[in-house]
């Protein structure tokens, strides 16, 4: 019954995601958060987990990435107008924090219960990458790179022994910058992703 509930979370989850990114309507992801963050919440209240054992290592960092949303809101509102040096030094800082969402999600959430629902090291990261991929459509760019990353992520995630989210955070933030920054914008269209890939138009020089 476990192995069924973890396969029916996971899968529901990602449905809702997938409506949130297509249907654009926050009270989705509204209904998600509840299900995303259950397991969590109530396993550090009742210290039945720690937040090393989550991979988040301890409350000053999870602080950090915290801020580092705040700064994402601030560059892409503010700074969009910045070139050089200075917009990738906002770029890398912004980012961190949704990198570090992005992967607490995929890699506790997602392959965790792909694992305990009985699938096999390989089985769950090629799952997972799926996962992450149809979270990415339909961008031409992003989808190929979160596939391959997903799966590489889960599978090395697996095997760690003392989790720590923050270096695939930092994997993740280092591949989104160079993809970014050296490949054009008319075919990453800036990252977008649902309906908004479509919509998306080069800004007027």
């Amino acid at each position: 019954m476990s192995k069924k509930r973890d396969l029916l979370e996971a899968g529901i989850a990602c449905i809702l995601i997938l409506l949130y990114i297509w249907i654009e309507n926050r009270w989705i992801i509204a209904l998600a958060v509840p299900l995303l963050l259950k397991d969590w919440v109530i396993g550090l209240c009742t210290q039945k987990t720690t937040l090393r054992n989550l991979g988040l290592i301890h409350w000053k960092y999870v602080a950090v990435a915290g801020l580092t949303i705040l700064g994402k809101h601030f560059f892409g509102r503010y700074c969009a107008h910045l070139t050089g040096i200075p917009r990738i030094s906002l770029f890398l800082v912004g980012y961190f924090g949704w990198a570090t969402i992005q992967m607490f999600l995929l890699l506790e959430f997602f392959s965790k219960r792909i694992e305990k629902a009985g699938a096999s090291t390989g089985q769950t990261a090629t799952w997972t990458g799926i996962i992450f991929l149809l979270c990415h459509m339909p961008n031409p760019v992003l989808m190929p790179i979160t596939y391959a990353g997903g799966t590489a992520a889960s599978y090395f995630y697996s095997r760690m022994k003392r989790k720590n989210l923050y270096l695939f955070a930092i994997a993740h933030l280092t591949i989104a910058a160079i993809v970014y920054f050296t490949v054009p914008a008319f075919l990453h269209h800036n990252f977008r992703i649902g309906p908004s890939f479509s919509r998306w138009h080069p800004p007027i020089q």
